[in-house]
């Protein structure tokens, strides 16, 4: 049953932080792209 569970969590821990991420740097990104014009 473990070796079920932990690559999804693991698969979902991935994504989470990936969508954290992602959430984090965008705002950044556009803000760089407004400045350069």
């Amino acid at each position: 049953l473990a070796s079920l569970i932990e690559p999804l969590l693991l698969g979902f821990l991935g994504v989470t932080i990936g969508i954290a991420v992602v959430a984090m740097y965008l705002p950044y990104f556009s803000v760089f792209e407004h400045i350069g014009g």
